[in-house]
């Protein structure tokens, strides 16, 4: 009798995008539902607009790292 292989389970990456987008909305609702109101991240040179820049930044790069642990070629 032959072992029927069993197949990883890997979730699709529109799935992995949504329960990160779920899990910081909701994290942003209990800790900080302020923000989506005040937007000071908008005002040049302000202390926000560099931590909004230096946030964005970190997520690009960790896009790029869980693209690549996936195999996905950004070239």
């Amino acid at each position: 009798m032959g072992m029927a292989k069993a197949k990883a389970v890997t979730p699709s990456l529109d799935e992995d995008l949504d329960d990160r987008i779920k899990g910081l909305a909701a994290w942003i609702l209990e800790h900080a539902p302020h923000v989506a109101a005040e937007q000071e991240h908008l005002d040049e040179g302000t202390r926000e607009s560099a931590y909004w820049h230096f946030g964005y930044l970190t997520a690009l790069l960790d896009v790029r790292e869980f693209l690549a642990r996936r195999g996905f070629s950004l070239h």
